[in-house]
């Protein structure tokens, strides 16, 4: 199937989420298809469908805001232009600290 460059494929991921997006998202875990091929565009569609405002999870050079992680597939980033794929692994994390 040939697709126009204004075309994109749905994306499916599984997600797991803990702290502030556990909060936000009201779960633990969903597999979860969207439009789009990057962290940035993940978390728009997240936001959209879940009725929530995820402003706040985003810094303005590109990253996630302080204190939050991604791990895709394993491999920890914070950069929301990660790609990704059908099938990938996405973990959204607080970063916890104390002892």
């Amino acid at each position: 199937m040939f697709l126009s460059p204004r075309q994109t494929q749905a994306t499916r991921v599984d997600i797991t989420a803990y702290g502030l997006w556990q909060m936000k998202l009201g779960t633990k875990s969903l597999s979860f298809e969207f439009d789009g091929v990057t962290l940035k565009d993940l978390i728009g569609a997240l936001a959209e469908v879940k009725g929530v405002n995820l402003d706040e999870t985003l810094a303005p050079n590109g990253r996630l805001a302080e204190g939050l992680k991604a791990f895709v597939n394993g491999v920890l980033t914070d950069d929301i232009g990660t790609r990704l794929r059908k099938g990938d692994e996405i973990v959204l994390s607080s970063v916890f600290d104390g002892g």
